[in-house]
């Protein structure tokens, strides 16, 4: 059948990929030898790339086919929500600019609009990132971003024939959904957190183990005084009374220091898992 392709790109990173990163200077920053720079990950992508891969633009506009420069002097240049954040906070960083991190001469581009953040790594929070006309692209490798209708397989086989049309020596490798790469991209942190699971289940056995123990042993020093209560006529439900409400305090106290813990914890958490809150169970 008949496969509608509703959109065709190049990148030469994906989401989920790692990426690469480079040094740059913001505005009027001056470049110092001396002084250690935050890397920061630069994409070359294709006019509509933002659109084809579902990414919001959330202030300015695309890149469009007339920014492209010569090699590696990009002229135009769209940056991720964390870098407006990191190096504009509280203001619009369109039409600032972002340049080469040398002495002198080198690329100086125009920040043109900002787009939702995406993840270079799964189990890292987002860094700052770039976005540059692909035309600019000093790599000879790349991504090719096909999308169609939903649950619609690419038409692989057909690109490919395409491709070997255009140049017989293009190459079609690996290619791969986007959920299959980031089921690939998570796999490590999957199995971390099973293997975190599995220890929480074991660590709760053993403490349900260690209270009974230690419950039983506390009481079981105390069947004296409690053999005293029950000779002066104390019901045997006051002493189960007794029993509960000395356990339930220490139980109660140890959950405060615990989900005191817990909440801590999650806090921290929040930074690996998109979307997460303290009060997931």
């Amino acid at each position: 059948g008949r496969v509608v392709v509703r959109a065709l790109r190049a990148a030469t990173q994906l989401p989920l990929d790692g990426g690469r990163s480079i040094t740059m200077l913001v505005d009027n920053e001056v470049h110092n030898p001396a002084a250690s720079r935050p890397f920061t990950q630069a994409t070359y992508v294709s006019p509509d790339y933002f659109s084809a891969m579902g990414l919001a633009l959330l202030q300015g506009r695309s890149l469009a086919p007339k920014d492209a420069a010569e090699l590696w002097r990009p002229r135009f240049v769209v940056v991720n929500r964390a870098f407006a954040e990191r190096y504009w906070p509280g203001q619009s960083p369109i039409g600032h600019h972002i340049r080469q991190d040398v002495a002198e001469g080198g690329w100086s581009a125009e920040v043109v609009g900002v787009v939702e953040n995406v993840r270079q790594v799964a189990e890292r929070p987002t860094r700052p990132e770039m976005y540059f006309a692909y035309a600019d692209a000093p790599f000879t490798e790349a991504y090719l971003v096909v999308r169609t209708a939903e649950g619609v397989p690419a038409p692989v086989e057909v690109i490919r024939q395409e491709l070997r049309r255009l140049d017989p020596d293009l190459a079609l490798a690996q290619p791969k959904t986007m959920a299959t790469r980031f089921s690939e991209s998570s796999r490590v942190f999957t199995v971390v957190t099973s293997i975190v699971n599995a220890l929480t289940v074991a660590i709760l056995v053993l403490a349900g183990v260690g209270l009974y123990g230690t419950l039983s042993f506390y009481f079981a020093q105390r069947r004296h005084d409690i053999g005293i209560q029950m000779a002066m006529g104390a019901e045997q439900r006051h002493i189960v009374l007794l029993v509960l409400r000395q356990s339930l305090t220490w139980v109660a106290a140890g959950m405060v220091v615990g989900l005191t813990g817990a909440w801590l914890l999650s806090r921290g958490l929040q930074s690996f898992l998109q979307g997460a809150s303290v009060f997931n169970p």
